[in-house]
């Protein structure tokens, strides 16, 4: 169970943290004279290239939900939220969360939303072409990337609405700090994983894949 309240707390939080600035075009801006005397126009010319690279150009992004490097990065690890509750709202739950980066599972996160900072790198590591990563959180079972319960989002993607048959959805409230005209606005090396740890039930409201909230972001290096 979920509530706005705890989420609606959490997406001004995570507002504190900078989703990877875009990679700026770049471009060349020439006249046809070094010196121009006043009150003549002289003739530019200009062009721009914009970047085309992607987290597509980084890594794969698998229908089974492994992500497998294309080429040597660093992987920034951050908790941007978590909100699971069993009464309303009234209690809080503690989650566990672990990645991992080819060398076996790690812990990252181990708390309750109170205790997350969406700015905090909680971990760091360069990783080489070829390394498959997987995501995993615990609340009463592990759910692992690999189930329904979890999903993969990047730039641009639209977050599915885990609509129940009341309509009641959370997911936007919760994202706002990512969401520019209802589709995710991060940077363009930048994933998410959403995951849903207290339902299965699709059709339910408490349905709705926010359950834990983190974010990777990919550098690559030489």
């Amino acid at each position: 169970m979920k509530t706005s309240i705890s989420v609606t707390v959490l997406a001004a939080a995570m507002t504190t943290l900078v989703i990877g600035d875009p990679q700026p075009p770049v471009g060349t801006l020439t006249a046809n004279h070094k010196t121009v005397i006043s009150g003549s126009l002289p003739t530019l010319t200009y062009s721009v290239t914009h970047p085309s690279r992607d987290i597509d150009n980084i890594v794969t992004i698998k229908s089974g939900g492994d992500v497998v490097t294309k080429n040597k990065v660093r992987v920034d690890v951050y908790m941007l939220g978590t909100s699971v509750s069993t009464d309303f709202g009234q209690t809080q739950h503690e989650i566990t969360t672990q990645i991992n980066l080819g060398n076996g599972y790690q812990d990252f996160f181990t708390g309750k939303g109170k205790d997350v900072v969406p700015s905090d790198i909680l971990i760091s590591d360069v990783v080489p072409a070829g390394t498959k990563i997987n995501f995993r959180a615990y609340y009463t079972a592990w759910i692992d990337n690999k189930s329904e319960q979890v999903i993969v989002l990047k730039d641009d993607d639209a977050p599915p609405a885990q609509l129940g048959k009341n309509g009641a959805t959370y997911q936007e409230n919760y994202l706002s700090g990512l969401l520019r005209n209802s589709k995710l606005d991060m940077g363009p090396f930048d994933l998410i994983y959403c995951a849903e740890l207290t339902h299965t039930d699709k059709s339910s409201s408490g349905y709705d894949l926010q359950d834990c909230i983190v974010l990777l972001r990919f550098t690559e290096l030489d």
